[in-house]
Parts: C-alpha cells; structure tokens; sequence
C-alpha cells in the first residue's frame, strides 16, 4: 500500500473481554463486539438502528460502543493490541452478523488486519506512546482514540523512532515541556505559587499516568467491577467502574511525590460537583517508586471529600480547582 491512510475518525476496540478473541479475529480478518448484541431482539434493533430501545436494554456508554461499530461505513480506522503489536484496519461495509459461537457479532476488517505502517516497520508497542499503548491494558472496551492524528503518523511511517524507545514526536515532546512551563530546567521539577508540583519530563509524565491508570483498574477489577476507559470521549473523567445497576466516575491522578496535591480542569471540577455521589478522584502517589492509591469520595454526612483513612480533600477555586490532602 502506498497511498497515505485516512480516516473519519480513529477508533480503539478490545477483542473479547481480557483479549479472548484477539487470535481468531487477527487471523480470520474480522472484528468482534459482544453486549448481547446476538440476542434476536437486540440484534434486530441494532441493524435497523433503533437505538432508543437498545437504550432500554444498555447503559447508554454501551450503546454507543454498538452504535459506532454497527453504523461505520468503512470510514473509520480501527485499532487493537494483540501482544506486543498494535494492529490496525478498516471494516468493509457488510453489516454484522450474529457470530457462530452464539456471542456477540462480527465484521470483516477490509484486507485484514495490519501491524506495519505503510514502510514496513512493524507497529511494536515499545516504539510508540503510551498515549496509545494505554488501551491494550482494559479489559474490554471501546473508544475513542484522541491521539488520533498521532496513529495515523505511525502507520504513514512520518514519525522516526528510536529502536527500543517508546516516544512522542519531537513536536508532541516539546509542547509537553511548554506546557509545563519549564523549558529551560527540563531535568528540574518545579512548583507554582499553589504548590502544585509539575514533572517536565513528558515521557516520564506518560509514565506516571500509565502506573496511575493501571494501579486504580487493577484496584476495581479485583473488587469485580467492569473497567472501561472514557478518556477519548471528553467526558471528564478517565474510567467507569461499572457493578450491577452503580456506575463510578473515575478521575485518576498520578503523582511522583508523596504529597497529594493536584489540579482538576474547570471541567472536571464541574463534573465533580454534578456527578459528586458517583465521582471519585483516585490520586496515585510515588508513582513510580511505591505507588499508593488514594481514593476519594463525598460523604453526604460531613459535606468533604474524604477518603478511607478520612484524610479531607480540600479545594481551593481557581480558574480550574487545585486540591490537596494532608
């Protein structure tokens, strides 16, 4: 293939709950989703595309996992993990079908499924952002990628990277380090007038969110919750952690530090007030040392944001919100 790839939109989609299908689907061509959707009713409505009775029978960050994949018309890039590559397609336009198994649905990915950019490299996980590689650790989702741009570099083979390095453009990497203010001391942390220390380092910033991301999914998984990442989707926070009819909004912070102090955006501090029953910030310090999770929710009999040792999460107003806990 020489001519450069395009897409509508870039998509991330887990093969099987904890990558069951992954195998099958790399080898056969095709992509999988589950949610119920061979059962004769629910299929029936999804191939006609009536959402509002899926609604009835899914939780609607469900519904919209089922309506992306039953309504793509070959416009969207598709990515998946499996192993240490991250592979990547298109679906054709055939509609889906009941798989044979008797679990889920199934569609061709045009061509098969790819895990080299378009000059024969191979897509390997070391050699690309965590920004991306995040996804391959959920046990079962669907979403956005907002890296989007970033993907389809790789697989146009415009980034050179390092072999054995896992890094951002030098573009990305520098936008980090402005960001943060600090372009000069980029070897050096440094705090604001609110005592919010900020690493520069962008790849070692990729590396506390991955440790602080993976250390709270762990966390849920192991008291049997159902993990799934929303940060493409701009919803404000990172994960939902799903168990029977409860849902918790999960905000995840990573800190290298001990102390517990970090920043929310103007839009994650308004979800955090709307959502306060169900939202939870998760604040991993010494992230990359001994990482512990602090857990953080509203309890209606004090009016504060406490977590279980009952440690206060104090907030300050800003132009966004900074909090700490001492």
């Amino acid at each position: 293939m020489s001519t450069a790839v395009s897409a509508r939109g870039v998509r991330y989609i887990k093969l099987g709950w904890g990558g069951e299908w992954e195998k099958e689907c790399i080898e056969n061509g095709i992509a999988r989703l589950g949610f119920g959707t061979e059962q004769k009713s629910r299929f029936r409505w999804c191939s006609k595309r009536d959402w509002e009775k899926v609604k009835k029978k899914l939780d609607t960050q469900f519904v919209n996992q089922v309506r992306l994949f039953f309504e793509d018309d070959g416009t969207t890039l598709w990515i998946t993990f499996h192993g240490d590559r991250m592979y990547w397609g298109f679906l054709d336009r055939s509609p889906p079908q009941c798989h044979p198994d008797g679990v889920g649905v199934w569609r061709t990915v045009a061509g098969g499924w790819r895990c080299d950019d378009l000059k024969g490299s191979t897509l390997t996980k070391d050699r690309l952002s965590f920004k991306v590689t995040k996804f391959a650790q959920w046990p079962g989702t669907s979403c956005k990628v907002r890296a989007g741009d970033y993907v389809l570099r790789q697989i146009n083979g415009k980034v050179v990277v390092p072999s054995g390095k896992r890094v951002d453009t030098p573009a990305e990497a520098a936008q980090g380090v402005e960001d943060s203010g600090v372009a000069a001391q980029q070897k050096k942390l440094m705090k604001s007038n609110s005592g919010i220390t900020r690493q520069p380092d962008p790849l070692r910033r990729q590396k506390i969110e991955e440790v602080a991301i993976s250390k709270t999914t762990d966390h849920y998984t192991n008291l049997r919750y159902v993990v799934d990442s929303v940060e493409g989707d701009n919803v404000a926070w990172d994960l939902n952690a799903a168990q029977s009819t409860r849902q918790f909004k999960l905000e995840v912070k990573g800190l290298s530090g001990c102390e517990c102090r970090i920043e929310l955006t103007p839009n994650e501090y308004a979800k955090m007030k709307q959502h306060r029953d169900l939202y939870r910030v998760c604040v991993v310090t010494n992230a990359l040392t001994s990482p512990v999770l602090s857990i953080f929710a509203y309890s209606r009999d004090s009016k504060r944001w406490e977590d279980e040792s009952e440690r206060v999460l104090q907030t300050k107003d800003v132009v966004a919100a900074r909090c700490w806990a001492e």
